[in-house]
């Protein structure tokens, strides 16, 4: 079994990153999809559609992938479209609340 390094410091803030490829796809279908890239895991802590549906992907504890810039210091949320909507905002702001983290992407 892997073993992901986990955190050692408090995540600065959420980041997030559109991908519309990944509309009306599932946390483990995307994973599957980013393992057969060569990934290890799916890379982001959630997934937001584009109906405002948040689903858990990576514990925060863990790091993101590599590849985003900051995958160290944020907590990422795919968002599965290619823009932001009133109910996918609202969303990551109840997100940023309750993690008492602000969204970096402002």
């Amino acid at each position: 079994m892997i073993k992901f390094k986990e955190r050692t410091e408090k995540p600065k803030g959420i980041k997030y990153v559109f991908n519309p490829a990944y509309v009306n796809k599932t946390v483990a279908e995307i994973e599957v999809e980013m393992k057969r890239k060569g990934r290890l895991n799916i890379g982001y802590h959630y997934v937001l559609n584009d109906t405002g549906n948040l689903q858990k992907a990576l514990d925060n504890k863990l790091y993101a992938d590599y590849s985003l810039d900051g995958y160290k210091k944020y907590i990422y949320v795919l968002v599965a479209a290619d823009n932001l909507t009133d109910a996918t905002y609202s969303v990551l702001k109840n997100l940023s609340e309750t993690l008492s983290l602000p969204i970096i992407n402002e």
